[in-house]
């Protein structure tokens, strides 16, 4: 695991995915997480509130005194069809970077089980450095009622050492551990769908909390907007 510098260190007790080997376990652990965050929602902070958008965040402190920035996106009513996100989410690394304005860049890189790995770099604003992250992908896009995306760093260690510090990168960017991003996709009766986004990372870099609970809820707010622009874009 990684600590909250950047650097290789022990996997904290917090850590839900440290003694999981498999991928389908992987995902099962993912998918627990974000259960975890939605029925925990009430306790976070109000970032944003614009109509049927709003944007809530809190950080968590771990023993070691690092923190897990987390942040909740939710549209209540967006008006496209829950199939319209699974373009998105069949090749999330080929489409994020017009979907989210904050992606400079993404790729497949490996495999974790069945699960590919994908490799990307997050815009931060100066004086902070640009991020970069490695994570594998578990889609759940079977049940039409509850389309589930979740990518997590658990389990990318080895990729991530040979990719990032094997070659120097730490010296450009600084390494962020996805705990769980994950989107939740349910149709509306009348219409529309219901969007939930979550994202849990250990930012990296030691970033100071006020900074990171200004600054780093941009994630979700890029995401929830640019993905409802980029199904409407495909329609024309």
């Amino acid at each position: 695991m990684f600590n909250n510098d950047g650097n290789r260190g022990r996997a904290s007790p917090q850590n839900m995915c440290a003694a999981l080997t498999e991928s389908a376990d992987y995902a099962k652990a993912a998918h627990a997480f974000f259960e975890e965050a939605w029925s925990d929602v009430d306790s976070m902070a109000v970032w944003k509130q614009d109509g049927d958008f709003t944007i809530r965040t809190k950080t968590v402190e771990n023993a070691d005194g690092s923190g897990i920035f987390m942040a909740s996106g939710e549209v209540a009513k967006m008006d496209v069809k829950p199939e319209e996100f699974l373009p998105y989410f069949a090749d999330w690394a080929g489409n994020v970077c017009e979907v989210n304005c904050n992606v400079l860049e993404a790729a497949v890189v490996g495999k974790l089980g069945a699960a590919p790995v994908i490799r990307w770099v997050t815009k931060t604003p100066f004086p902070l450095s640009n991020r970069v992250a490695f994570a594998a992908v578990y889609p759940e896009l079977d049940d039409a009622a509850d389309l589930r995306f979740y990518m997590s760093s658990d389990g990318t260690e080895a990729i991530a050492k040979a990719q990032f510090y094997d070659v120097g990168e730490d010296a450009t960017f600084a390494l962020v551990n996805i705990k769980m991003s994950g989107w939740s996709v349910k149709p509306l009766d009348g219409g529309g769908c219901r969007v939930r986004y979550a994202y849990s990372a250990d930012l990296g870099g030691n970033v100071p909390r006020f900074v990171a609970n200004k600054k780093a809820p941009g994630i979700v707010d890029a995401a929830l907007p640019g993905v409802e622009a980029w199904i409407k874009k495909r329609r024309a």
